[in-house]
């Protein structure tokens, strides 16, 4: 796999400096845009990258594409990013998959870090705050959306932890249907 230095950059915030390399992938069919950060557990970011482009490799027929591109959220004490994943194998319409990973100063957070009482309080909020939403879109799936926002550990696997927010992301088909997109 051929991958090119585009940018290296210095994330300085008062309490933590993280050191992020930016890494781009282009070949027929493939766009990847990634950050690489110097700390423990940095380089989780280009080993699923790696794997996305490797699975579409292994399935690529002329006219397919990938796109990977990423956003930096980043506080005092933490940094994530939220990739996202286009891929248009020429099905009923393109598919987008989302994948977060977060940092504090030690490094890489676990996604499973939650305890059962904190996805109880998760689940519970989203549901209070996402539920009306999706009704007044006329999308709400009652079995869909229970299902993706009950309090298990892999439901709020994509998170963006900041010192002042939470943010949590639910992929499409989660907790509505494809037209609802990806929520948060």
């Amino acid at each position: 796999m051929k991958i090119s230095l585009l940018i290296s950059c210095l994330v300085l915030t008062q309490a933590v400096a993280f050191k992020i390399v930016e890494q781009k992938k282009v070949e027929s069919g493939v766009n990847a845009i990634f950050p690489v950060v110097d700390i423990s557990g940095g380089d989780a970011v280009k080993k699923y990258v790696e794997r996305e482009i490797s699975d579409f490799d292994a399935i690529k027929v002329s006219g397919y594409h990938l796109q990977i591109s990423y956003q930096t959220y980043q506080s005092r004490n933490f940094l994530g990013f939220l990739l996202t994943t286009f891929r248009d194998t020429h099905g009923a319409h393109p598919s987008t998959d989302i994948k977060t990973f977060n940092y504090d100063k030690k490094g890489l957070l676990a996604p499973e870090r939650f305890q059962p009482s904190e996805l109880e309080l998760l689940s519970s909020y989203c549901s209070s705050v996402l539920k009306p939403i999706l009704e007044k879109k006329n999308m709400y799936v009652p079995e869909m959306f229970e299902s993706g926002i009950a309090p298990t550990s892999e439901n709020y696997a994509n998170t963006i932890e900041l010192d002042d927010k939470f943010i949590v992301y639910f992929s499409q088909y989660q907790i509505a249907p494809y037209v609802a997109g990806i929520n948060k």
